[in-house]
């Protein structure tokens, strides 16, 4: 598993590798209690494990178990994780404050959902020949703060924005808010493209 990419600092640690290794690899250096696959797809299972061997790379024997929001959660470990995957690539954070990550591959197809996630004032601002690696940043922004947010029940489109001016003027860091009733919480994401054909976002909350 190449590391593709890295960030790490006294809060928060981030790592994205590539996955070349067969199932048969990682279910023979994970401990017996993650080798009940969750998914009936095999590509699927390869992700999923890959990425708790990650986790296993960075912390010391961790227990991971998922709440009762199907958030993953660290067992006697103040700290927080989150975890994201697709294609052939995994991704892991871990911080000491609540935290998302999200990884997608680059495919047309975010237009088709992009509707679903932005208003129409707001995707009429997205142009030219980089509005598909916008629509990304801002999914796999609003992915991370749902993910460090973790409780659920949130409407893409209308309770998660994020700072739209400060991607169109290519700024790795920028901000997002989550607004909903009475809730309000502010995070504090960064952008990176750790493979040609991939875009990601990490945060944490503020």
């Amino acid at each position: 598993m190449p590391q593709i990419f890295h960030f790490q600092d006294l809060n928060q640690t981030v790592t994205v590798w590539k996955i070349l290794e067969p199932i048969s690899f990682f279910i023979d250096h994970l401990p017996s209690e993650l080798h009940s696959l969750p998914f009936k797809i095999e590509a699927k299972n390869l992700e999923w494990l890959a990425a708790r061997y990650l986790l296993y790379q960075l912390l010391d024997s961790p227990i991971i178990k998922k709440d009762a929001n199907k958030k993953p959660v660290l067992v006697g470990d103040q700290r927080y994780i989150s975890i994201s995957h697709t294609s052939d690539i995994a991704a892991v954070m871990v911080a000491t404050k609540p935290c998302g990550i999200d990884v997608e591959k680059d495919l047309p197809r975010i237009h088709r959902i992009a509707h679903k996630f932005l208003s129409p004032e707001k995707l009429s601002l997205i142009k030219g020949p980089k509005n598909q690696s916008l629509l990304y940043q801002v999914w796999c922004a609003k992915e991370a703060m749902y993910k460090a947010y973790g409780l659920g029940g949130l409407d893409f489109k209308h309770d998660l924005t994020v700072d739209l001016n400060a991607l169109l003027k290519g700024q790795a860091s920028f901000n997002g808010q989550l607004s909903r009733s009475q809730i309000l919480v502010k995070f504090l994401l960064k952008y990176e493209k750790p493979a040609e054909e991939y875009h990601l976002v990490y945060g944490t909350v503020v």
